[in-house]
């Protein structure tokens, strides 16, 4: 108490407020724990020496290929994925190999419509031999607009397969984003 704390930045309501102070320890305290931690520059090199992190980064290459076959490679038969901010939705919850097949080969992978790109950038990565953190841009080409999504996410990986992918994004940013082109997601 009296402590002061400083503040990251907030962005129109689109970022969530972190205590610099608090996340620094958390990470020292996990790198102490034998964690690894990956920033861009170091993706590379890291990224080898942490199986976790180096599936996650793998898995969403073969994701943003939109081609199902190499992204099932890399899920277990109990993977789970779930877009928290719409947590109660079926829409956006993906439960098995098979439901991950299903949105993969729908044409839309995820998305209100056929997407026609999409990549991702990291910025931050922090994972130990089966939980990664993992905090990225994912770019999406739709009706011939680029559109950007910060997301955070956290995932769990055995034996090279991804069982849990829990993302968390702004939602009102995504529907801000598709309304700009004239679509309403469903909510």
């Amino acid at each position: 108490m009296g402590q002061r704390h400083e503040k990251c930045r907030v962005d129109s309501g689109a970022r969530i407020l972190l205590e610099r102070r608090r996340v620094t320890q958390m990470v020292a305290g996990l790198a102490m724990a034998g964690a690894s931690l990956t920033k861009p520059e170091t993706a590379g090199a890291s990224a080898t020496k942490t199986t976790a992190i180096a599936t996650v980064n793998r898995f969403l290459d073969a994701y943003w290929t939109l081609k199902p076959e190499p992204t099932l490679a890399l899920v277990h038969e109990d993977f789970t994925w779930i877009n928290m901010p719409m947590v109660d939705s079926p829409i956006y919850t993906v439960k098995g190999k098979e439901a991950l097949r299903k949105v993969m080969t729908s044409g839309n992978g995820g998305f209100p419509e056929p997407i026609e790109a999409g990549e991702w950038k990291l910025v931050f990565a922090l994972g130990d031999e089966g939980n990664v953190l993992h905090e990225r841009v994912d770019r999406y080409k739709l009706r011939g607009k680029w559109f950007e999504l910060p997301c955070n996410a956290h995932w769990v990986v055995d034996g090279g397969k991804v069982i849990s992918w829990r993302d968390y994004f702004d939602f009102g940013t995504y529907v801000r984003q598709m309304e700009s082109i004239g679509i309403k997601p469903p909510q």
